[in-house]
C-alpha cells in the first residue's frame, strides 16, 4: 500500500473509532489503535476536526475526542455561508414580493429547526454578518454597494 493510502486509511479507521465511541477516545488510546505516535495521531484529529463535529471531553487531566453525529451528517449539514444565501434570497423575495418567498421561508425555518443548540448560536454568529455582506435580489442581482 502507498504512503498516501495508508494515510487515508488511517484517517478513515480513526473517523469510524470516534463515530463507534461512546465516551471517546483519549490521543494515546488513538495512537495504540493505529499503531502510530502521538504526534501523527495529532495531525489526523486535526484533520478530522475540519471536516467532522469533533466533540472534546476534559475528564479530570483527561481529553476524549468523539464523533458525535454519523459521519455522513458532517456532508448533509448546511454550511453558514450556505444559509446566509438563503437567507438573503428569503429577504430579496420578501422585499420584492416574489412568488416563492413564502415557501422559500419555510424551508430556511426548517433547515434552522434542525440545527441543534450549539449549531444555531454558531449559525446566527455568521449569519448576520454574512447575509449583510452578500445581499441579492430574487433576480439574482447581486445587491451590494
Amino acid at each position: 500500500m502507498t504512503k498516501r493510502l495508508s494515510n487515508l486509511d488511517r484517517t478513515l479507521k480513526l473517523v469510524h473509532a470516534l463515530t463507534q465511541s461512546i465516551e471517546g477516545l483519549t490521543l494515546d488510546e488513538m495512537a495504540s489503535l493505529l499503531e502510530v505516535n502521538r504526534r501523527t495521531v495529532e495531525r489526523l484529529r486535526n484533520v478530522i476536526l475540519i471536516h467532522f463535529d469533533l466533540e472534546e471531553t476534559i475528564d479530570g487531566r483527561i481529553k476524549r475526542f468523539r464523533i458525535k453525529d454519523s459521519p455522513g451528517r458532517a456532508y448533509a449539514r448546511p454550511s453558514s455561508s450556505e444559509v446566509a444565501a438563503l437567507q438573503s434570497v428569503v429577504d430579496a423575495g420578501r422585499r420584492e414580493g416574489t412568488v416563492n418567498s413564502e415557501a422559500l421561508e419555510k424551508l430556511l425555518s426548517k433547515i434552522k429547526i434542525a440545527f441543534d443548540s450549539a449549531e444555531r448560536r454558531r449559525l446566527d454568529n455568521d449569519l448576520d454578518l454574512l447575509t449583510r455582506l452578500f445581499p441579492v435580489s430574487t433576480n439574482g442581482t447581486d445587491l451590494r454597494l
